[in-house]
Order: structure tokens, then sequence, then C-alpha cells
């Protein structure tokens, strides 16, 4: 007795315009159901992200309302009870610190009217200067074919750095819209 093969399932195959018609209704039907269940899941994102949008929101009122005392009873201590660096300042508590930060400047820069400024001043030394060279692509493949899978220029020349590779055709099937 012979043992049986799987050999996996058959190939779909489209012979003639009723089973093509059916191919259509098939993909309509798989392009609604995914619509549907995309449109869906964003309708739960975007209501999970509004839940967490309202909690973030509570947690920061109820930290604040803890928040601003704390931080007027702090400047309410004298300067000898915190200790003070050129950052921050801190109250030592047993199971905790409060601290005060002093944040470092934002420097809002006008390049043109700097690198003028360090011109006008001799300070050069400080100016970089940045140079970067890229291949124009565009301009060249308009001067260039492809033979043998091999980009060649107009004096027949290899374009080194470049390859060709074919891409298959793409089969699409569309809907008309009158139907």
């Amino acid at each position: 007795m012979e043992a049986y093969k799987y050999e996996g399932p058959k190939a779909y195959e489209i012979r003639d315009d009723i089973e093509a018609e059916r191919a259509l209704q098939k993909i309509d039907e798989i392009n609604a159901r995914e619509q549907r269940i995309v449109e869906t899941s964003r309708k739960w994102i975007k209501y999970y992200e509004d839940v967490i949008q309202d909690y973030t929101d509570k947690c920061s009122r109820e930290r604040d309302y803890y928040l601003g005392p704390l931080r007027a009873y702090f400047e309410g201590l004298g300067p000898k009870a915190k200790r003070r660096s050129k950052t921050q300042e801190t109250y030592d508590l047993p199971s905790g610190v409060l601290r005060l930060k002093y944040p470092a400047p934002k420097y809002v820069r006008d390049d043109e009217r700097l690198l003028a400024w360090l011109k006008e001043q001799g300070k050069e030394e400080y100016i970089k200067t940045k140079v970067t060279e890229t291949p124009d692509w565009a301009s060249l493949k308009l001067t260039t074919t492809i033979h043998d899978g091999q980009v060649v220029d107009d004096d027949g020349q290899v374009v080194e750095g470049v390859k060709a590779e074919e891409q298959p055709p793409k089969f699409e099937a569309e809907r008309r819209s009158w139907f």
C-alpha cells in the first residue's frame, strides 16, 4: 500500500470571467473586513489614549495638590536649613529630599549674526566650515543606460557604485466605480 503524500494547497486558478468576477468580489470582502477591523481598532486606540490623558491629568492635579504646599514650606525655610550648589537647593527629610533645581539658560541663536560677529572679532577658531560632497544622481541618471544589469554612462563607461536591479511587474485588479 502506497503512503499518502500531502503536497499542500492547490494553486488558485481563474479559468473564466465568472471566476474572475468572484475573485474581485472576494477581494472586496477582504478589503471591507480589513477596513472595519482597522477602523474599530483605531477607535479603541483613541478611546484608550483619551483614558490615559484623563488619568495623567488627574494624577498631575493630585501631585500639584501636594507639591504646591511642599514648595511653599521649602521656600519658607531659612537659607541655613538648605544646601545650595550652582544648580540646585536641597532640603533633606527622613524619607526624601525637597529640591529646587536651577536649569541652565536656553540659548536662542541667530547664526548669521553670530557668524558675522565672530568674523568681526577675529575669532575664526569658533567658526566651523562644512563641505559636503554628494553625487547629483538625478542629473547623472539622465545620461545613463542599463546594459546587462550594469549602469553605463554616455561614454560607454560602467558607472561605479551603482547597480540596476530589475523589478518584477506588479499585478493589480481594480473594481470600476460603476459596478
